[in-house]
């Protein structure tokens, strides 16, 4: 193929162009529908002209982002998952359990916050007083409608923007984090730093977050936006903290054996070395 576009490449422009219309629709990309159409515009010329066969190997953060790779058209073979490495910054003995619930991400509906607020709102409903406290840090666009609802809710604290060791801080006193993504992450880093002070993790069945939160194991699973699942979960927290203490023994185990920083590199040295084969 050339490196012009010609009139017989048009229909494949426009085909490929059509699968990012409803991210278009979304501004999936910095929350612009502009620069989600433009970035959509490059993409498609690139796949029609040919630049990514040049590519050897491709690397996915999850299985589930390696799956959407091959349904746009990259070649199984040279796909690899290799998911994010960690380094624990926490000791177990450190870990405290001081009640509340802990929301760590931006202040988007896609981040499910609304739905979070929503079954805070139920739990003051139902509970009074008495409820479980949820603290939300982060910033964005919701800012002030979370901090309306905080005013009218008790049981809600909103924080905003923290410091790292603030956040911190937070985790180490948590009961528990929740990810009620509506949205298909990629990975969710967020699960990590919760398995490093040995928190189980309440999480959507979104993307890549399924793969590390282990449904009954290391947390609960519930689908998006599904508040009476995720409000019945934490009652189950609530009333069971010897199943908490467990799942948050099993997120740090998790994480200690599937981030270990040496595996990943070596894991990573294979995929170059492939990489290098495949070029001979």
């Amino acid at each position: 193929m050339s490196g012009y576009l010609t009139p017989s490449d048009l229909p494949l422009l426009s085909n490929r162009t059509k699968i990012y219309l409803r991210e278009i629709g979304r501004g999936s990309w910095q929350d612009s529908r502009i620069k989600t159409g433009w970035f959509a515009v490059v993409l498609a010329i690139a796949q029609t002209l040919g630049w990514f066969d040049s590519i050897t190997v491709w690397i996915a953060v999850s299985d589930f982002m390696r799956d959407q790779f091959v349904r746009s058209g990259v070649k199984a073979d040279r796909l690899f998952t290799l998911r994010h490495w960690w380094k624990p910054v926490a000791e177990l003995n450190t870990a405290t359990d001081n009640g509340y619930y802990l929301f760590i991400g931006r202040s988007i509906e896609l981040k499910g916050v609304l739905v979070l607020l929503d079954v805070w709102d139920r739990i003051l409903q139902e509970q009074g007083k008495a409820g479980p406290k949820l603290v939300i840090v982060g910033e964005g666009p919701l800012d002030e409608i979370i901090k309306a609802r905080a005013a009218q809710n008790t049981l809600v604290d909103f924080r905003g923007s923290v410091s790292i060791e603030t956040k911190r801080e937070l985790l180490r006193g948590t009961r528990a984090l929740i990810a009620p993504s509506l949205c298909l992450e990629s990975l969710g880093l967020v699960a990590y730093e919760a398995y490093d002070f040995a928190k189980p993790v309440l999480a959507a069945c979104a993307g890549g977050l399924a793969e590390i939160v282990l449904h009954e194991e290391t947390g609960f699973l519930h689908e998006p936006g599904d508040a009476i699942a995720l409000q019945e979960q934490i009652i189950t927290l609530e009333n069971e903290p010897e199943t908490r203490a467990r799942f948050g023994r099993n997120g740090r185990g998790w994480l200690l054996q599937n981030a270990d920083e040496q595996k990943w590199r070596e894991k990573f040295r294979e995929i170059v070395d492939f990489a290098i084969a495949a070029k001979l």
